[in-house]
Parts: structure tokens; sequence; C-alpha cells
């Protein structure tokens, strides 16, 4: 992050943080990582693993500029794993997808909405005729929220 910024520890050399042992009451430790002073700071919750850590997002511009753990929250006491601290970096990556892509001849190419929708169904119900709706697989993760989990289920079981 170079000289700009705020980053309470590295999460690649020190993944966790300093142990901070349970005695009766948390001890103070908010984990943050901004790349510049925000406007303001959201209150959310990290999704990447689905502990639902509370966190606040810092907003400048209308754009996220980083994330700190919010010290109050039951859930993490303002601690946050890797993923939480860093995964808002992905947001803004020159390499992130912002369309669909297909395959063509061989080559990734960029796609409508509708064209990468259209090609879904199709090869959907080519395998729904060739292997039945046993022939098709959901993949799950602990980045779901139950919510996410139970909209999956309706659609993989009683929707297919």
């Amino acid at each position: 992050m170079g000289s700009v910024g705020v980053q309470t520890r590295d999460s690649v050399e020190d993944i966790w943080g300093p142990r901070t042992g349970y005695k009766g009451a948390w001890p103070s430790r908010v984990d943050a990582q901004y790349s510049e002073e925000p406007d303001k700071w959201v209150q959310s919750a990290c999704v990447m693993c689905s502990n639902g850590c509370g966190m606040d997002i810092a907003v400048k511009d209308g754009k996220i500029v980083g994330v700190r753990g919010r010290e109050v929250d039951r859930v993490n006491h303002g601690r946050l794993g890797p993923k939480g601290l860093t995964a808002w970096k992905s947001l803004t990556h020159k390499d992130r997808l912002k369309y669909p892509m297909i395959r063509r001849y061989g080559k990734l190419e960029r796609a409508t909405w509708d064209e990468a929708m259209e090609l879904i169904i199709s090869k959907t119900q080519d395998i729904q005729k060739r292997l039945t709706n046993h022939g098709i697989g959901f993949y799950t993760s602990g980045q779901l929220f139950l919510e996410e989990y139970h909209a999956l289920a309706m659609v993989g079981k009683g929707g297919l």
C-alpha cells in the first residue's frame, strides 16, 4: 500500500494477527486496512467466510477505499480474517471482469447479459435431456450466508 493509507498488520506475513486470549472480555484490537482517509465509514458485515464479522467500509468519493473491524461487534470484536481485511482491493483491480465472457471458437469474447443467460439456459436444458437433473451440480462454499444456502437449495432441489 506504499506510504499512503493505514494497515494494522500484514495479513500475508501475520495471517491472523496477534493472539489475544479471552479472559472474561476480549481485549481491544481493531484490524484495519485502507488506502486513503475516507469521507465516511459505513457499517456492514464481512461475507468472506460466513461468520458474519462486523466491519465498517471506508468510502471516499462513492468508492470503497478500505475496511476495518468493528470493535463492539459480538462476533469478531474488531478482528478481521485475511480475506475480510483485503478482499475489497479486488473491486477495483484492472483484471476484474465487468461483463460476461463466452468462449467462441476457443477464444473468450465479450457477451451481453442476455447472451450469457441464454447460453446457461441452453446448456442446462441439454444436460437435463441427456443426464436428467442429477447431471447438474452446484458449487457451494463457506462464503454463503444461510439465506443464500436456502435460495440455492430451493433452486437446486425444488426448482429442478
